[in-house]
């Protein structure tokens, strides 16, 4: 009987990249409009928006509308639901292209959503998260999809994360009598899964041990900048007369071992013959005018 099978890895496969080199042929031959549009500054500005926007009109015009795109229709396959009873629905659809198109601002949403928490939480409204948060962002999304590669090419069925997540998969428009080879993992199949796994592990650790690395210079340079700030704070305020609250002109010592601008302290010392900070007695003959302080 003939029947219509789940789409084979290489079917996927096919389309995928077969999207993304119409994606690339769209952006360079829609350069040179924005070229003429746009200056040289503004180009470079929104580059990544207008990349974003091409990804996302291509998706809207195909997956949004219910039609295969070009790689889909190449590699002759369509997608359907995950539980293969029907197409996806429209919400479906349209969240899939804006994730496609838009991924790397959808994470820095996460990043920042995160980032405000982690801050309400732990009320350190001094210190900002930003590498912990966009960095361990970055290593679990390149993990997960590393993982979901590996799954891929164990199962067959959702190459992308996004799909996986949303809920589309493949099915085959190629009628068959019986399960075709392409479906089985092959021993070159499986060999590529257990690659990739390892491949992601690796790359896991290696970010993993680089990302701690930097978070802790991180720390290292804020509290070496707090402890110079404090410092040069202080040593300010050493130099501050509290009399005129200005840099000391003429420095003049009393007894009692603090320090004034000469004029300031003469014009107190007439009135009141005492320290203006420890109220200990002072003779206004006995202040001593300081060179070279």
């Amino acid at each position: 009987m003939m029947r219509f099978a789940s789409a084979s890895i290489q079917q996927i496969l096919f389309s995928h990249f077969k999207d993304e080199f119409y994606l690339k042929f769209f952006n360079r031959t829609t350069r040179p409009i924005f070229e003429d549009i746009l200056d040289a500054r503004q180009l470079i500005k929104y580059q990544r928006l207008i990349s974003e926007s091409i990804r996302f009109i291509y998706y809207f015009y195909t997956t949004v509308r219910g039609d295969q795109t070009l790689g889909e229709e190449f590699a002759r396959i369509v997608q359907i639901s995950s539980t293969r009873k029907s197409i996806p629905s429209f919400f479906q659809r349209f969240l899939l292209a804006l994730c496609y198109s838009f991924e790397s601002r959808l994470l820095c949403l996460i990043h920042f959503c995160i980032k405000n928490a982690l801050a309400n939480i732990i009320k350190r409204s001094n210190y900002d998260y930003e590498i912990e948060t966009k960095g361990y962002i970055d290593l679990i999304w390149d993990s997960l999809n590393g993982l979901n590669q590996t799954l891929f090419f164990f199962h067959g069925t959702y190459y992308d994360l996004w799909k996986r997540l949303i809920g589309i998969r493949y099915l085959s428009t190629i009628a068959t009598n019986e399960e075709s080879d392409l479906h089985h993992n092959t021993k070159s199949v499986k060999l590529i899964a257990y690659l990739t796994l390892i491949s992601t592990c690796l790359t896991f650790i290696s970010k993993f041990v680089s990302l701690n690395e930097s978070i802790r210079k991180n720390h290292r340079i804020i509290i070496d900048r707090s402890r110079l700030r404090s410092r040069q704070e202080g040593h300010q305020s050493l130099n501050q007369c509290t009399l005129c609250l200005d840099g000391v002109m003429k420095p003049t010592l009393l007894l009692c071992g603090h320090v004034f601008c000469w004029d300031c302290i003469v014009d107190w010392l007439d009135h009141q013959e005492e320290c203006p900070l420890c109220h200990a007695t002072v003779e206004p003959t006995r202040v001593v005018f300081l060179n070279n302080y």
